[in-house]
């Protein structure tokens, strides 16, 4: 997909401190890293810096910025949070019914000991609010407990509801999840180092564009319907592309 492209060779500058001449905080800056890998988007804080680069320093800029991330991408920090965030959008299995059931009664018989022995505790004033309490729970203990109860059809919507999928959804949604959030940071980097190669592997930088009300757009038809990651790299420069590119298959050879 042309979203996964590999924003941070594109959009940034860096020296000692990486982004200070940016006014950016690096853990700002780290957190939309971060997003742009994980996420396979483009999304990265502007600066006036980046806009008054001279053409000469781009290509400088593009191999700290590799360095920069490739240092980054290999911390226990960022390992660890790509693990955590993978793991939050994983599918969840089909809810097996008779497994939820038997969760929600053993949750209900703690919840209703607990609220007992705090009713021990209770002042007159709050003496019927927890009896009431009580009650309730124990109504729902019941009703779940009987399959002929007129409210245990509701309560088992209400436990099962969080995840109807059949066994062929959750096959596929797996699926899925497994071709967008690589297992491995090792991984992610070659799915996303390879999209930004795809995605700029036909740019022409002669191309001709043409005047249309405030701004310029491509005289290509074909060219102007592409992507918008894709005309930003055009917008970026030969020069911030070509070094992108350079050290992009560089990585990969060796994450290979």
């Amino acid at each position: 997909m042309a979203k996964l492209l590999f924003a941070v060779f594109i959009t940034a500058m860096i020296v000692s401190d990486p982004f200070q001449p940016l006014n950016i905080p690096e853990k700002e800056a780290q957190e939309y890293i971060f997003s742009d890998l994980a996420d396979g988007k483009l999304d990265f804080p502007s600066s006036a810096a980046l806009k008054k680069l001279a053409p000469e320093k781009r290509a400088e800029t593009v191999r700290a910025i590799g360095a920069y991330i490739k240092k980054y991408t290999a911390s226990p920090a960022f390992i660890k949070q790509y693990a955590s965030s993978r793991e939050a959008v994983r599918p969840k299995a089909p809810v097996n019914k008779e497994e939820a059931l038997k969760a929600e009664l053993a949750k209900l018989k703690v919840d209703i000991a607990e609220a007992e022995k705090d009713a021990t505790k209770a002042t007159p004033e709050t003496r019927d609010i927890f009896k009431a309490s009580i009650n309730l729970l124990k109504e729902k203990q019941a009703a779940m407990q009987d399959p002929k109860h007129p409210s245990h059809d509701m309560y088992m919507v209400s436990i099962t509801s969080m995840n109807e999928m059949t066994p062929e959804e959750y096959k596929a949604a797996l699926q899925t999840f497994e071709k967008e959030n690589p297992a491995t940071v090792k991984s992610l980097l070659k799915v996303r180092l390879n999209a930004f190669l795809d995605l700029t592997s036909d740019i022409d930088f002669n191309t001709q564009l043409v005047q249309k009300g405030d701004h310029k757009i491509f005289a290509d038809p074909q060219l102007e319907a592409k992507s918008y990651e894709w005309k930003l790299c055009f917008r970026s420069g030969k020069e911030t592309v070509n070094a992108a590119r350079a050290f992009a298959q560089e990585w990969l050879k060796e994450l290979n």
